[in-house]
């Protein structure tokens, strides 16, 4: 008999955690961008930075505060919270409500990485020592300072308790090294120095059993490298790419996307040879504007990117990781920093379900809309203001619309639907 009370027990047990976990899913909550706003060389300044979050689906945008800071240097997301490296600062906020958590002052704040309960900062110019902060993820606090860093640093990745730091020396850099750290001791490893095709050294992935990094090509190059480096043989191989490489943008599917040329390209992790050198073009390039940032979303294979040109207003973008366009979103002032947060839902999703797709974007003459509603009215506006179309498709959910007598430019296209709710998007006709 108490077998068999037992049995019925854990099958209940077991039917209640499969129901739990069955509703437990990991979603692509939202999407923060940080606008390192407008480039003010002297005081008093004017603009400040912003952090701002796009819904995955409708693609709509809120503001959801100011750092009164001049530039953003990373921004990462985790279990409901996100971590801002904001030029002389780092600060934590709640992921849901956005508000302050925390804030600690490090001058030359650049690139973030959490390890258990450990938030690593690596530091730049105008930092001259200390390349390397280790602080409490809770608080903020300073845990340790890692002084042995030999210089201005980037990326970091943290793996199996050690922390590879790519050490570049900034814009006058030669060479680029890696720097291991212990994060259960919190002590200073080693450095290995990768040589000077390493030079420009920024981003650190992991993948198999050696380390991938993206050495920016240095100002007035015509090419890059893409290093590999295995850790317990020190074993180093470089890989010439014949594109000017930017930052990298993170490893998907056996590729590797990164800036090339301005675009987004990709290179193939079997061969490290380029798989498409502009799977992605710049949106901005006629205009002398760059892609600002980017981030992959793995669960949905899509990439969301700004661009802009650092002194107006930007614009974000969704594709698919084959290189199809999605739709947009709206983006700040130097939009340099970019992240997915990612978080557990339990049960059904609670977020809104209309979806928006216009296509293509920028456009030269014919405009598409596709919605999971029906739509009751279209109206397009200058970014004064002045209503410049007006259009009433009937309820319909996919629309083409002929915008040949617009000029080139920028506009905000607003799209009503039949429940009420209505979406604003920006839009570029070229």
């Amino acid at each position: 008999m108490r077998s068999k009370i037992f049995t019925l027990a854990f099958a209940l047990s077991w039917a209640i955690l499969s129901y739990q976990s069955s509703f437990a899913q990991l979603i692509n909550h939202q999407i923060i961008t940080v606008n390192g706003g407008k480039f003010e060389f002297t005081p008093p300044f004017t603009d400040y930075v912003t952090v701002q979050t796009t819904h995955p689906e409708t693609l709509e945008t809120t503001i959801q505060g100011t750092i009164f800071t001049q530039s953003v240097q990373d921004v990462i997301a985790h279990e409901g919270v996100y971590y801002v490296s904001s030029g002389d600062s780092v600060i934590k906020f709640d992921g849901n409500t956005h508000q302050r958590l925390a804030a600690t002052r490090i001058v030359g704040a650049n690139k973030l990485a959490l390890y258990n309960d450990l938030l690593l900062v690596s530091r730049q110019f105008p930092a001259v020592d200390s390349f390397l902060y280790i602080l409490s993820a809770d608080n903020l606090i300073p845990v340790k300072v890692i002084s042995e860093v030999s210089g201005e640093s980037a990326g970091i990745l943290c793996s199996n308790g050690i922390a590879f730091v790519a050490v570049n020396y900034g814009w006058a850099g030669t060479t680029g090294k890696i720097a291991q750290i212990d994060l259960n001791n919190l002590t200073f490893l080693k450095e290995d120095d990768l040589g000077p095709e390493a030079t420009g050294i920024f981003n650190i992935y992991k993948t198999d059993n050696q380390i991938v990094t993206v050495n920016k090509t240095p100002w007035g190059g015509t090419n890059g490298f893409i290093s590999t480096y295995k850790p317990l043989t020190g074993q180093i191989k470089h890989y010439e790419i014949n594109h000017v490489l930017g930052s990298g943008y993170g490893l998907y599917k056996g590729q590797l996307f990164v800036n090339m040329d301005g675009n987004i390209g990709t290179i193939d992790l079997d061969t490290y040879t380029v798989a498409d050198p502009d799977l992605i073009t710049n949106p901005y390039a006629s205009v002398f504007g760059s892609i600002t940032s980017a981030v992959i979303d793995t669960l949905n294979s899509k990439i969301y990117f700004n661009a802009g040109d650092y002194f107006s207003f930007g614009q974000g973008f969704v594709f698919t990781t084959f290189g199809d366009s999605l739709g947009t979103f709206t983006s700040g002032i130097s939009a340099e920093g970019i992240t997915i947060d990612y978080q557990r839902m339990e049960g059904a999703s609670t977020q809104p379900t209309t979806a928006l797709e216009i296509y293509p974007n920028p456009f030269i003459s014919q405009l598409n809309i596709n919605s999971s509603k029906d739509v009751m009215g279209i109206e397009i506006f200058s970014l004064s203001g002045q209503k410049l179309v007006s259009d009433m498709p009937l309820n319909k959910s996919q629309i083409n619309l002929n915008l040949s007598g617009l000029k080139s430019g920028i506009y905000l296209i607003k799209v009503s639907m039949e429940d009420g709710t209505s979406l604003t998007h920006k839009i570029i006709k070229r």
